[in-house]
């Protein structure tokens, strides 16, 4: 791959955690904080700033991709049918609602429930921008991508990214405070949001396949894709699922770090293995007709 293509690879992987994070410690907060031994403002905080660090680091990320940064503020002149304007749109929107996020729990600005309306209306930005992202990759002359799979696979590292590395984080504020309490049940929502993401990852491998049909007036071949590398992605995510998933059996007794490296390491395999799909992703570009 070129470093334009590793520039997308890690800014739309990096957008996506950034959107599942906030996604993340807003079902915390409206639903889950009474069960907690951390204070759910400090968890905000933690969280918040690591989505808005990762969300700014994809946007300068994103410049490596544009020949010519400063004339980008014009591609959202056409928000009514491009979908790149939309994407340019919704990033710049979810990034400041996330400064906005940051500034209202770093200075306790505001009520717990303006706070979550904020919240929930970052989360409504996020989301739409991933969707906005996967729309801007599906091309009628790019079989590969145009295909619900796209959008399918955008999602998944959302789900898979954004729990788990809430659980992180969650675990390690547990650690740094020393609390042995038992592990509460609400983290088990998170594995299911997380196992969800790997069944969007399944589904989203078998929509991708392109029609054979297409094959037959290929303009632009696709780069060489090497099986290793779906393989190692698939063996990274399965046993950063089970890292994360099996540390719930300690739920039943106390413990001060929670398997604190278990959430850890099932994170960073998550991420690993959805950096290894987002290549494979893009090899796998190849464009029909002239």
């Amino acid at each position: 791959m070129n470093s334009v293509e590793w520039s997308l690879v890690f800014f739309t992987l990096l957008s996506q955690f950034s959107a599942g994070l906030l996604m993340s410690v807003f079902i915390f907060r409206v639903s889950l904080a009474a069960d907690s031994p951390i204070n759910k403002e400090k968890l905000t905080l933690w969280c918040v700033t690591t989505a808005f660090i990762t969300m700014l680091l994809a946007l300068v990320i994103s410049f490596l991709h544009l020949n010519a940064p400063l004339s980008s503020v014009y591609a959202m002149s056409n928000l009514r049918e491009s979908w790149l304007s939309r994407e340019i749109l919704m990033a710049s929107l979810f990034a400041l609602l996330l400064f906005l996020q940051l500034a209202v729990s770093g200075f306790k600005l505001f009520s717990p429930r303006i706070q979550n309306v904020l919240m929930a209306l970052g989360v409504i930005a996020g989301l739409y921008y991933i969707y906005s992202m996967g729309r801007l990759y599906m091309i009628p002359t790019v079989p590969a991508w145009n295909n619900p799979g796209t959008m399918m696979a955008f999602y998944a590292t959302v789900f898979l990214t954004g729990p788990a590395g809430f659980l992180a984080v969650y675990a390690e504020l547990i650690r740094k405070n020393d609390i042995r309490k038992r592990p509460p049940v609400f983290m088990m929502t998170f594995g299911g949001m997380i196992f969800a993401g790997m069944l969007l990852a399944a589904a989203a491998a078998i929509f991708s396949s392109p029609d054979p049909i297409a094959l037959t007036n290929i303009g632009f071949e696709a780069q060489s894709s090497f099986r290793f590398l779906i393989a190692a992605r698939w063996l990274l995510l399965v046993i950063g699922v089970a890292a994360i998933i099996g540390s719930f059996g300690s739920l039943q007794k106390p413990q001060a770090t929670l398997a604190t490296s278990k959430y850890f390491w099932g994170f960073v395999l998550l991420l690993v293995s959805e950096i290894l799909a987002r290549v494979d992703f893009y090899t796998s570009y190849f464009r029909i007709g002239l």
